[in-house]
């Protein structure tokens, strides 16, 4: 593996002064030295005629004939002509440098090169490769013009440029012969033959032109890779502006060598003029050198002032500015100023290279050796092109570009690379400090839900008058606090999901599921949690559709956040919940007509801690947790959820999930037992969707849809001996207990189709009381909502799906051996009743046997026996005797009456009304009897004058109708209400608890209506089916 090198401080000093050395001592040779080299080409003449052109390439750099001002040809120098030169110039130069008659030459004009040549021997074929002369050229072979470019002209009107490279071949035509060249410059900054002219065989041109387009193809396809590996870094990475100053780096180069060397440019676009090229030129020098510098800056930020990039950004800025508004005459004269400006420019990115090696900052020494050997090469080519008339030249500038892009390309990969590194430390970290952070949350939550569960309670109790009646402002503050603590309490169980979610904690229990029941339980909830709100609920799902293939509990957790985040956005309109298949799938569609949402925030909804808007927290709570926990569920499920929305025309939110098996429940085959158990017996019946095991225990009733749990009920119910009726459906369940009142116990899942568990049981409410018919709710919702819900409508407890076997049969027994206890006591109140025979009845009754004894002694007899029968009917009841034939207790009754009346006279009379077949009606004994005393002794005795007692026993279609009427006092209306309340007239004997009785036994209490000053009637009716002496 390649690793940075690595320099303690003295070393990186003495690396930076050996390169300093190292600098300078290039840039004497290539200023100075260079100067002093022996030129084959003196006064004018090269002699080849003791050298063989086939021994390589060579340039015809060094001293030319100048004739400024002048077109000469060959016939000039012919004919014994003399023509004296204005000054032998060194080529190639430009034509600036010359002075003339003591005079320097301005960059605009024209001008004559004249160099003879001695060939040795004529006719040999050669060639000449021409770069780039300033700014339009012809080349002539004697008088032979051989290659032009451009427009020769003597005055700018006529002038054209045509700066270009060319290879021309030709003959030589004599033993010595002349190479006659014009050079015009009107339009640049620079004029001459500023550019070498390359000398060979056509076969050795052409292999020079090969070779220098490889090295350029080369250099350029390394320069590509490295432009498209950086952007492709910048992109993945914006922060790492590097890598895009390194991409136009590499960029800039590839424009400079498209424009120079082999000129690629003008095989892409033949007739580019000179002014494009021109300006490229400068425009690429410039930027490119700005570039490298805010590369620099990228790389070693400490050490490149902030102040000295903005100025260079900003004289750059000027010199790009001027170089587009003007021609290029006018801005190429700025040539001095521009290149001072480069050069200031690299040479403090140097500078700050240096430093930062000093400094030890990473990649610093990297980068100083890459700046260093790139421009020591090019100086050694310099130097290398001044001294030798070979044309070798070029090739170690080739190789410090290449050096150049290389370690650059390394240190970004490697910076790259480190920066990656240090990311998955990073990443291994946050993954760390964010399981924290989750059991911090998850920690915090389970501990805040004791303490906010204590708070809602307190405030509801507070709330149900617990210290008092609050006052309008107090109930308003109490509610927020209870408001504000279900609030959070939500928001814990969001943020405790969220934690599972992410860890990957939920297991999903999935079945086949039917939407229907589900849906219309959780719509159900949300219909008694908003009453007053103008939302109208649709539920459009055919009867037909296939189960889904879901967890009950998360498929019922999507439903309340759908539904829940509709009715927030919903003022007023509808909220629609629809369901169909579609290729195997089911697609559920939740759609409200609210504000909507915008289509740029579509995007982000389902993203954890995110909402359309800001207001949207401020406006309705939330933190926007239940979308993003819907979408982790659904995609759980292997589905998918979808939104589209128009603000102010709602929403509709589509979950997709895989389907389930059809009908599952319906096709299920009902169980079949074979055991028989020594000490119960086991009948099993398959009637439609209903079966039943009996055995010897109390008799249970389990509601449910799902076939799976019914069975799951089944076995556990039979382990503990008890008889079980099963049924599917909500209505089934009302059916069986019409028919079968023995039943002690329903198990009741919520959802279930056609009737939601919360209406079977409120529908139960209304015939059965809590402890006359306990009822136990399964569901798989466990919100808080729901469990209120349930309550309300009259459950005693809850099971929350999916639960433990034992749980189960805890909570039956529970609710079972509660009923007991209630019937005991019951039973207890009615032995209570029979220890009712208050005393001053006996003494009443005794002093009435005294008075007759000496008045009137049949009389007393009578009395007496009577009184013996009333003691013996009294006595003869047993606590526990559930039941009495009606007959018996109208005899106990008449005795009664008939000690009452001789107490009483002619004050009171009696009338029975008694249908002969209802005697021998079973009713729970002393119900009727209370009654009557009731009637006597709160009634016609409070009348001076007496009154009627009426005791009526009617059959009424399946009912019998019981009725005890009086025509005394009356009850005030303001009392007539607390009667059957535990606060009641604690001298009317027994009434609530007559009432209770019935109310356990039959679900229905008694009725009691009077008019103060006309009398009073009770009433209550049993069903006739507990009569015939069954």
């Amino acid at each position: 593996m390649l690793k940075t090198v690595s320099f303690d401080a003295a070393g990186r000093k003495l690396l930076i002064i050996a390169a300093l050395v190292a600098t300078l001592a290039a840039i004497y040779f290539v200023v100075f030295e260079s100067k002093h080299k022996m030129m084959s080409i003196q006064n004018g003449v090269l002699d080849l005629s003791s050298r063989n052109v086939q021994d390589g390439l060579r340039t015809l750099d060094g001293e030319w004939e100048f004739y400024w001002n002048r077109f000469l040809y060959e016939a000039d120098f012919q004919h014994g002509g003399i023509v004296q030169p204005d000054v032998i110039a060194h080529v190639p130069e430009d034509w600036n440098a010359y002075r003339v008659n003591e005079s320097s030459l301005g960059e605009s004009g024209f001008a004559t090169y004249k160099l003879s040549v001695k060939a040795g021997i004529p006719g040999q074929r050669l060639s000449l490769k021409l770069m780039p002369l300033s700014t339009a050229y012809k080349v002539y072979i004697n008088d032979r013009l051989l290659v032009s470019a451009g427009t020769l002209a003597t005055e700018p009107g006529r002038f054209s440029a045509g700066m270009k490279p060319l290879t021309a071949d030709f003959v030589t035509p004599a033993e010595q012969f002349d190479i006659i060249v014009h050079v015009s410059n009107f339009g640049y900054a620079k004029g001459g033959m500023n550019h070498s002219i390359f000398l060979g065989t056509p076969e050795q041109i052409t292999e020079l032109n090969t070779e220098l387009s490889y090295k350029d193809a080369f250099i350029l396809g390394s320069l590509a890779i490295a432009a498209f590996y950086s952007l492709s870094m910048f992109f993945m990475n914006r922060e790492q502006k590097i890598s895009l100053y390194f991409a136009c780096v590499c960029l800039v180069f590839i424009g400079r060598i498209i424009m120079t060397g082999s000129y690629f440019i003008y095989v892409c676009f033949p007739g580019v003029s000179l002014n494009i090229l021109t300006y490229m030129n400068y425009v690429t020098s410039h930027g490119g050198v700005l570039v490298f510098a805010l590369m620099i800056r990228e790389l070693f930020p400490e050490q490149f002032s902030t102040r000295i990039r903005r100025y260079f950004i900003i004289m750059t800025a000027v010199i790009l500015t001027v170089i587009s508004l003007t021609p290029a005459h006018v801005y190429s004269r700025l040539f001095i100023f521009s290149d001072m400006l480069c050069l200031i420019v690299l040479g403090y990115a140097y500078y700050a290279t240096a430093k930062a090696v000093i400094r030890g900052q990473p990649f610093s020494i990297l980068a100083f050796i890459a700046n260093d050997l790139c421009l020591l090469l090019v100086m050694v080519d310099f130097y290398y092109a001044a001294v030798s008339d070979s044309s070798r030249s070029g090739e170690f500038s080739t190789l410090g570009f290449f050096a150049f892009i290389f370690l650059y390309a390394f240190i970004l990969a490697r910076r790259f690379s480190m920066s990656f590194k240090e990311v998955q430390v990073l990443s291994r970290r946050l993954i760390e400090f964010d399981k924290l952070k989750d059991e911090f949350l998850a920690n915090t939550s389970h501990e805040l839900k004791t303490p906010l569960h204590g708070i809602i309670s307190i405030a509801e109790s507070l709330l149900d008058g617990v210290e008092g009646e609050l006052s309008q402002g107090q109930t308003k503050n109490v509610n927020l606090i209870a408001s504000s603590g279900r609030k959070l309490t939500h928001l814990i169980h969001d943020i405790l999901d969220m934690s599972k979610l992410k860890h990957g904690d939920i297991a999903l229990n999935k079945q086949s599921i039917h939407i229907e029941p589900l849906a219309e339980s959780v719509l159900y909830v949300f219909k008694h949690m908003y009453p007053n709100k103008p939302i109208q609920w649709s539920l459009e799902i055919p009867s037909d559709l296939p189960a889904v293939h879901a967890d009950e509990n998360r498929l019922v957790q999507i439903f309340y956040n759908l539904i829940s985040n509709a009715v927030k956005f919903t003022d007023h309109g509808e909220v629609k919940v629809t369901a169909e298949e579609k290729e195997g799938l089911i697609e559920i569609r939740v759609m409200d007509t609210g504000k909507g949402i915008l289509p740029d925030k579509l995007g982000v909804i389902f993203q954890a801690f995110e909402q359309a808007d800001s207001s949207i927290t401020r406006e309705y709570g939330g933190v926007g947790l239940g979308l993003s926990i819907t979408k982790h569920l659904v995609e759980l499920h292997g589905g998918q959820i979808e939104v589209v929305s128009a603000p102010g025309q709602g929403s509709c939110f589509t979950v997709t999930l895989p389907a389930g098996e059809r009908n599952a429940v319906e096709t299920a085959e009902l169980p079949s037992y074979g055991m028989q158990l020594a000490d119960r017996q086991q009948h099993i019946e398959a009637d439609g969707k209903t079966f039943s095991v009996i055995q010897s225990g109390e008799h249970i009733l389990v509601v449910d849809d799902d076939y799976a749990n019914l069975q799951a009920a089944l076995n556990l119910l039979k382990l503990d001996g008890y008889t079980v009726t099963a049924v599917a459906g909500g209505r089934q369940a009302l059916e069986e207990l019409r028919r079968n009142p023995g039943i002690r116990l329903v198990i009741l899942d919520v959802m279930m189709p056609a009737l939601s568990g919360y209406e079977v049981c409120r529908i139960i409410r209304e015939t059965k009381s809590f402890f006359e018919l306990p009822v136990l709710m399964v569901t798989a919702k466990h919100q808080p909502e729901d469990l209120v819900i349930g309550f309300q409508a009259g459950a005693n407890d809850f099971l929350i799906k999916p639960f433990e076997p034992m749980e189960f049969r805890a909570r039956v027994k529970t609710l079972i051996e509660l009923r007991k206890s209630v019937q005991k006591t019951l039973q207890s109140e009615v032995a209570f009743l029979q220890a009712q025979i208050k005393p001053h009845f006996l003494f009443n009754t005794l002093n009435t046997i005294s008075y007759f004894c000496t008045r009137d002694g049949a009389k007393a007899a009578q009395l007496l026996d009577h009184f013996s029968d009333y003691l013996r009917s009294s006595f003869d009841f047993k606590n526990l005797e559930t039941q009495i034939s009606l007959a018996r207790e109208l005899e106990f009754i008449n005795t009664y009456i008939e000690i009452e009346k001789m107490r009483f006279g002619g004050r009171l009379q009696t009338i029975f009304d008694v249908d002969e077949e209802v005697a021998a009606v079973k009713i729970p004994p002393l119900i009727l009897q209370p009654l009557v005393e009731n009637a006597i002794h709160h009634g016609t005795m409070k009348k001076a004058a007496g009154g009627l007692v009426q005791i009526s026993v009617k059959r009424t279609g399946q009912e019998i109708e019981f009725s005890v009427a009086d025509t005394g006092i009356g009850i005030a209306a303001d009392k007539l209400g607390g009667l059957l309340s535990d606060k009641g007239e604690q001298g009317r004997v027994g009434l609530r608890n007559i009432h209770l009785r019935l109310q356990n036994l039959y679900g229905i209490g008694i009725g009691i209506s009077s008019k103060e000053g006309h009398g009073t009637e009770v009433r209550f009716r049993i069903p006739a089916s507990e009569g015939g002496g069954s």
